[in-house]
Parts: C-alpha cells; sequence; structure tokens
C-alpha cells in the first residue's frame, strides 16, 4: 500500500475493505478468484441499493454467482476481466498503458441495469481497453483454452524438462524461455483458478492430451508429410493471431446485456 501511495497508483487507502466501500458509487474488486468470491460474503450485505460492483478475476461464473447471492437488494453486478498483464503482480508491476488496446471482458449479471452496465463499459474505454460482452459461463470457456491451459502446459513443460534435463536447463534456448515464462506466476493464484474453473478446464486439458496424442502418433510413424502439413497449418493459425485480436471486440461485443434492466 505504501508503494502504490508513493507511485501515485492510488490516491489513499482504508483500514479494511468494508470502510473502502463505504458511500462509494462504483466499487471494484481487484483480487485474485478466491479472494473475491469471499469477499462478496464479507462485504455484499453492507452495500446500498444503487452501487454498483464490478471485479478483474480471470473467472466470471463462480464469482457472479457469489456477489449475485450475497448482495443487498439493488445493488448491480458487473463482472469484469482485462486480458491483460504479466506474470508479475503487485503494485510493482503497474504500468501505464497496461490496458491500451487491450480486451475487456464484461459479463453483466441479472442484477445490472443497462445504466450500470454502460457506466462500467465507459470506464474500460478510459482506461484504454475495448469492452468485449459475454455470458460468464462462454467466458470461462474460452479463457480456459487461451489462458488457463497455456500455463497448465508451460508447468507440463517445465516438469518434463526439469526430469529430462536435469541440472542442464541453462542450456535452454529462447523457445523455452518464451514458452515456460508464465510458469512464473503466483501459485496461490493459479491454485485457485484451477479449482473455480475445474470442469472446463479439464476439457481443455483433454482436447489437449489428444491432439498431442495425435502429434506423438505422427512422429513415432515417420509421417513426413503430414508432420509438414499439420506444421503449415498450425502456422497459418498462429500468423492469424494478431489480426484476431485486434477484431475481437467487433466479433464478441454484441449489445450491452439483452437481460439486463434498464
Amino acid at each position: 500500500v505504501g508503494l502504490a501511495l508513493a507511485e501515485g497508483i492510488i490516491q489513499a487507502a482504508a483500514a479494511s475493505p468494508e470502510e473502502a466501500v463505504a458511500g462509494a458509487d462504483l466499487v471494484l474488486v481487484a483480487a485474485p478468484v478466491k479472494a473475491t468470491c469471499d469477499l462478496a460474503a464479507r462485504l455484499g450485505p453492507r452495500l446500498k441499493s444503487g452501487q454498483i460492483v464490478t471485479d478483474v478475476a480471470s473467472v466470471k461464473a463462480p464469482v457472479l454467482a457469489a456477489w449475485e447471492r450475497a448482495c443487498s437488494p439493488g445493488v448491480e453486478f458487473v463482472g469484469g476481466h482485462p486480458l491483460a498483464g504479466s506474470e508479475k503482480a503487485g503494485p510493482q508491476a503497474a504500468r501505464r498503458g497496461l490496458f491500451q488496446g487491450a480486451a475487456y471482458v464484461l459479463a453483466p449479471g441479472s442484477s445490472a441495469s443497462a445504466r450500470a452496465t454502460e457506466l462500467v463499459a465507459a470506464l474500460v474505454r478510459l482506461a484504454g481497453a475495448a469492452p468485449v460482452f459475454l455470458p460468464a459461463e462462454r467466458h470461462d470457456a474460452l479463457v480456459a483454452a487461451t489462458s488457463h491451459l497455456p500455463h497448465l502446459s508451460a508447468v507440463a513443460l517445465v516438469s518434463a524438462a526439469a526430469e529430462l534435463a536435469g541440472g542442464a536447463l541453462g542450456l535452454s534456448a529462447g523457445g523455452f524461455a518464451d514458452t515456460t515464462r508464465i510458469a512464473l506466476s503466483s501459485p496461490v493464484m493459479w491454485r485457485d483458478i484451477c479449482l473455480t474453473n475445474r470442469d472446463a478446464i479439464l476439457a481443455a486439458l483433454d482436447c489437449f492430451s489428444r491432439r498431442l496424442a495425435a502429434v506423438r502418433a505422427l512422429v513415432a510413424a515417420g509421417k513426413a508429410a503430414q508432420l509438414e502439413e499439420l506444421f503449415n497449418v498450425v502456422r497459418e493459425t498462429r500468423s492469424q493471431l494478431t489480426s484476431a485480436r485486434e477484431g475481437t471486440a467487433c466479433a464478441f461485443s454484441p449489445p450491452a446485456n439483452p437481460t439486463a434492466r434498464p
């Protein structure tokens, strides 16, 4: 907190979460997913009608359920997840422009009015990000494939390389470092992500296991042509990633929550 104050990241600090939310028009809960769920029971009943709550946790369905269950009547919850950042955490990892050009998923709850949803979306745009509206369950399935699976793959890769290479991991090239960088992320945060998004992560792991087994079969059989074809297809898919990310906001941004209150 002292560093955040000194660097101008925050203008004031509260002695407790309860003090921080008292009288606030908009509450942004910036905590790991389990802590975000736990704070719902602690803070939800204290909030007043008309207050708007949003969050930044990387799993949405359990967070949405926890806050809508705990909040007092009239409190409006708009789930959020900025697709930005790195393996680093804390105020020391803060930087200007962090959200510039990033997709920022919004998953409005049934308690959220169109006004509340648009207010949170306006805040997202002010930070330089692009709001992407998705149902919570759809979000969780997508990030299981594009965020959670890559992390678990990096974990498995580091474990396998350590077993195979032993003390010679220092001989690894840039590809190993690039692929495994995210394994440096917070173990506690990722433990909780795995537990709160378990079903979607298991489905992603099953798909990955099938794909890896297919690659192994091609290598074992010496299928040169099929391997080259696979590498070409995957290379083309990967090369389209930049344009696909730039089009995300257009592709997945319907009007604000159609089930929301006006």
